[in-house]
Parts: C-alpha cells; structure tokens; sequence
C-alpha cells in the first residue's frame, strides 16, 4: 500500500505525548438511552449493529427496547454453549464461536450451521450481503448460506502454525459504523474496508519501534505459553526473551471510524503483569483527525466531560453512527451524581432527570457522546 500522508496514522508519535481532551473538542452533545428492563441483563459482551444492540444473546432496538434473544444454548445442532459475537445482515442473524449459525429475523435457528472449531476463528465480521471471519493469518469468506466462498491469506508465510487466543473481549479485528465496515490486519497494521469477498487498504497505523516484534505476532501462542510456563515455574520470568523483547510494546486492539475521525484503541503491553505484581493494563485511546490529518493520543483514562456530569469518559463499546458509545449500570450514575451533589458541584440536569426513571438493578445505561 503506498504511504501517503494521508493514510498514515502516527500512533508513536502521539503515543510518546499524551494529551488531556475536553469532550467538547470533538462532540457536541451527550444522550443517555436506558435499556428496557423487563428483560434484566447481566455482565456480558455488548456489540452493535446499524438496527440493533447485540448484549449477550439478548438483542435490543436503537430504542431500547428489548426484541428477543439469538438462539439457545446447549450442545445441540443450532445450539451454542456460549455466543462470541453476534453480526446481522439483512433480515438475518449470524453467531460466532465454535461454528457459524444461520438465525431467521427473530433470532430462531435456520437449520444452517458450518463447524468452525478446527481453524480457530477469532472474530466475524459484515461484508456486505456476506460474511467474514479471521483466524491470524487468513481471511475466510461466507455466503449468506455458510458456503465457503473465498480464502485470503493476510500475512507473510510463515514456518510454523500462527496461533491465536482471542481471550480479551475488548479485542476486535472487524468494526462496523453504518454501511462502512473495517478489518485491522495486526501484523501490517493496515486498516482495510472490507468489500464483498475482498478488502481494501485505506490507512496505516505507524508505530514505528513501539512495535511488537513479528516473531511474536505470528507462530503458535500455546507453544509460548509453555515456554512462559517454565519460565515461572522455576521462577525466572525475568529472565525470558518474549518479555524484555515486548515490554512497553504498543498493542492496538480496535479500530473504529466516524465521520471526521479514526479512533485507535491502544494499550502497552506488560504481558503476564498479574504474575510479575505490575500495574494492570492501562486501555487508552488515539484519533485521526481526517480533515487535519494529525493523530492526538488521550492520557489518562479517556476524555475531560466537560458536557454532562461523567467526569472521565472512555467509549468502551466503540463508535456507531458518529457517536462514542459506553455504558454504565445505575448505581454508577447515580454514585457519581450524589459525590458531585454532596460537594456542591454542577450536575447535569438531563442526566439527574433520567436517573429518576430508573432504579439501580436495571439493565445498563447506554451513553451516546455525539460526535461533530
């Protein structure tokens, strides 16, 4: 892909100076949308659509309002010990974890279902009237009717077996904003629109020397988990090659896009810190400001609220429809406004009004930050 600088997101760059952002920098305003409680949610992995909200296997409207759940669980045909990732394409739904299942509009098993479990996908993704999913090296295209339409080989060769456990929730190779999804490829670090059977390079992200090494990327994680395993057993962890040589290293682990900006979700990795008694994983973010070209890593925790009443604003579950999207249980909310209520602070009024309708074991709160 030719380096224009245009396409080339300098994630080292900004990384090396962090920057506090004020909300208003690059948002307008704030709505909070409340999640139809007469269906109680518990912690699970929330992923949207451009007609849905993906919570588990519970699927909820742009309203909030719950509509039914995606298939059951169980080891039958059709059936789902766990869904990983949910994806809608027009009428119809499709999960993702060790096979492919076809569901009709109302999220019932279709009767279609392709095994999965023996090339070890990692993520799935709209392409389309198609479908996509990843493994580490390769690119496996699926018809509407789970036939195999095309493979695409996505990495340099390499002489052993790449593997690898998609073990973070937050990590994500396809994201979806309306009719535009995209593909972040982690060894090139190249973001690719993802076309019906293809994928098109659009932007690079440049991490220049805070790149982890390919010899890590690529080849079989099992394999290094049991040399990591050795390590600790006979307690030299210090002493292993994989760790000085990754330490501090740049991760980026989602990419989305709105209107005007590409958020790079970033974090250095310390791999093994629960081990090594280091600080737990510190998940940032950075934007491309398409109209200026530049690329501004946030510090600290995520965006200065300097809208509503939410003090540090991080958009965990991503970007939609040119709005940062997170959310918060009630007694979260609530918390925070009773701590600025008792300190005499400003509260946000819409937000204090929303939270009188709501009691603190409801289902989440969605927050939309809307972008300019």
């Amino acid at each position: 892909m030719e380096c224009k600088k245009d396409n080339i997101i300098q994630l080292a760059n900004a990384a090396q100076k962090t920057q506090s952002v004020k909300l208003s920098e690059i948002a307008d305003s704030i709505s909070f949308l409340p999640l139809d409680s007469r269906h109680l949610i518990g912690e699970a992995r929330i992923t949207v659509s451009n007609k849905y909200l993906f919570i588990g296997s519970s699927v909820f409207d742009w309203n909030g309002k719950y509509l039914f759940e995606i298939g059951q669980r169980g080891v039958g045909a059709g059936e789902e010990i766990f869904l990983h990732t949910v994806i809608n394409i027009d009428s119809s739904f499709y999960s993702m974890a060790d096979k492919l299942i076809a569901y009709n509009s109302k999220g019932k098993y279709n009767g279609k279902e392709h095994s999965v479990l023996d090339i070890h996908p990692l993520d799935i993704g709209r392409a389309d009237t198609n479908m996509v999913i990843c493994t580490l090296d390769t690119l496996f295209f699926f018809s509407q009717n789970l036939h195999l339409l095309k493979t695409k080989r996505v990495v340099p060769d390499w002489p052993e077996k790449s593997t690898m456990m998609s073990y973070n929730k937050n990590l994500r190779f396809f994201t979806e904003n309306m009719d535009s999804v995209l593909y972040y490829n982690y060894i090139n670090d190249t973001i690719y629109r993802v076309l019906d059977n293809s994928i098109q390079p659009r932007w690079i992200v440049d991490l220049a020397d805070e790149k982890i090494p390919l010899k890590y990327l690529l080849g079989n994680e099992m394999k290094r988990l049991g040399v990591g395993a050795e390590y600790f057993k006979n307690n030299n962890l210090s002493d292993w090659e994989y760790l000085r040589e990754t330490d501090n290293k740049i991760r980026v682990f989602s990419i989305f896009e709105s209107k005007n900006y590409v958020f790079v979700y970033w974090f250095r990795l310390f791999d093994f810190w629960q081990l090594r008694n280091l600080p737990p994983t510190k998940f940032q973010i950075a934007y491309y400001d398409k109209n200026k070209q530049n690329t501004i890593a946030v510090n600290d925790k995520g965006f200065v609220d300097d809208i509503s009443s939410l003090g540090t604003f991080y958009p965990q579950l991503g970007i939609h429809d040119n709005c940062m999207l997170s959310s918060f249980w009630p007694y979260e909310l609530k918390d925070r406004i009773d701590s600025l209520e008792q300190k005499g602070e400003v509260v946000d009024m819409k937000l204090r009004n929303m939270l009188k309708k709501v009691e603190e074991e409801d289902n989440p709160i969605l927050v939309l930050v809307h972008l300019k």
